[in-house]
């Protein structure tokens, strides 16, 4: 996180037979995606199938969509 930005969002995961559940919090914008990124790729280590639950998120930007579609790739590359 940059210094004097405040962060604006949270994460959860929990893994539970195979599956790894990511539920994100907040507003995910441009100053969550590098974040956010290693917080998806690091679920992806955990466990074979990752889940993104997002009803408590109240606003994603365009960045943020690449950065799932990315981790999407990266996933499915094995």
């Amino acid at each position: 996180m940059r210094r004097g930005v405040e962060q604006t969002w949270q994460s959860e995961t929990t893994v539970s037979d195979g599956a790894a559940v990511v539920t994100l919090f907040g507003e995910l914008d441009i100053a969550a995606a590098s974040s956010l990124r290693d917080v998806l790729q690091a679920a992806i280590a955990r466990a074979p199938r990752v889940q993104v639950d997002l009803p408590r998120v109240s606003f994603i930007d365009s960045t943020v969509l690449n950065t799932f579609v990315n981790a999407h790739g990266h996933a499915t590359d094995g």
